[in-house]
């Protein structure tokens, strides 16, 4: 049986690895897709293909994702 010091510790154990959880899904979200757009429009200013001649990317798809995300950036701003 545990005592109710042990089950106040084992709460907040649990909570406070929920709000870890939720700190490192957020902090994800907030970098990864921003770093590999950044990567993308590196990929096209340099022009570097993976395999030559081959279209590996929907690029009119990134390019209005990107227009797009920089219209909403604009309007935080």
């Amino acid at each position: 049986m545990m005592s109710a010091s042990q089950g106040q510790d084992r709460r907040w154990l649990q909570q406070f690895t929920a709000l870890s959880a939720a700190a490192v899904i957020v902090f994800d979200a907030a970098t990864i897709l921003p770093t590999l757009a950044g990567l993308y429009v590196i990929k096209r200013a340099v022009q570097i293909d993976t395999f030559e001649g081959i279209n590996m990317l929907p690029d009119d798809l990134i390019e209005g994702a990107l227009a797009w995300a920089a219209h909403l950036v604009a309007r935080w701003i």
